[in-house]
């Protein structure tokens, strides 16, 4: 008996498949020091920057969608706003909206001269997701795997070799292809002239969750990532731990 088209599993990256705040913190915030502070008292490695700053980033990272918007916790923090809900945040978006796209530049030039100054150092400000790793195998076997990210596609390709996770390269889209997550899915399904109801989609991002629940595919918060899984009162959006992936998913 002839077996139908794989089913097609769609990761978001950061967050989900790596763990890598810390990278983040590092590169964003030299490149808000070059865009804000003529590139004064850059950071060589985390314990440049402070503890409280460090704090401030980590606790408000989950509202970050695009790398430009890493600007406004820098600039939060740098302008004493001691707490951000989700409120302020889309206050502060809009406000800072015209210089999101000029800094996010700036970040993914600052996260490329960060590789090429030492690879693996680099390297080593990010940690893979065990619990995804160890069944990765068998996904591919069962999914038509592809990877739709905010990262940019060669720091995607160099982490996923790193952790020696195998994927198509042509699968990858990282912010080379924008920032709207539900054409990118469009795309990807058209391509495969897949029916929805057998499109996955794990992100960690409940508002990215939310963007393409128009497309009608199924849809999982990564309940390991950076996301606030309080705020998710969709019964559609289901929520997945990292210790029942397949269970969840097959």
């Amino acid at each position: 008996m002839k077996k139908g088209p794989k089913k097609l599993l769609l990761l978001d990256f950061d967050g989900v498949i790596v763990n890598s705040i810390d990278e983040c913190l590092l590169t964003s915030y030299n490149a808000f020091q070059k865009f804000e502070n003529n590139g004064v008292s850059l950071a060589l490695d985390l314990s440049d920057i402070t503890p409280p700053q460090q704090k401030y980033f980590n606790l408000y990272r989950k509202f970050v969608r695009p790398a430009g918007e890493y600007y406004l916790l820098h600039r939060a923090y740098k302008d004493k706003i001691e707490i951000i809900d989700s409120k302020s945040y889309h206050e502060l978006l809009i406000f800072y909206k015209d210089k999101l796209p000029y800094y996010q530049k700036e970040f993914f030039n600052e996260r490329k001269r960060l590789r090429l100054v030492n690879r693996e150092k680099w390297l080593r400000l990010h940690s893979v997701y065990n619990n995804l790793a160890e069944c990765w195998n068998i996904l591919i076997n069962i999914f038509n795997i592809y990877i739709v990210s905010n990262k940019d596609k060669a720091s995607i390709i160099l982490l996923m070799n790193h952790f020696n996770l195998l994927v198509n390269e042509n699968q990858i889209f990282g912010a080379e292809n924008g920032n709207d997550k539900s054409i990118i899915i469009t795309n990807i399904i058209n391509e495969n002239s897949a029916e929805p109801d057998n499109v996955y989609f794990i992100d960690d991002n409940l508002d990215n969750l939310i963007n393409v629940k128009k497309i009608g595919i199924k849809l999982y918060l990564a309940m390991w990532g950076y996301g606030n899984p309080d705020e998710n009162e969709d019964s559609t959006i289901k929520e997945i731990y990292h210790d029942n992936i397949l269970q969840s998913l097959i």
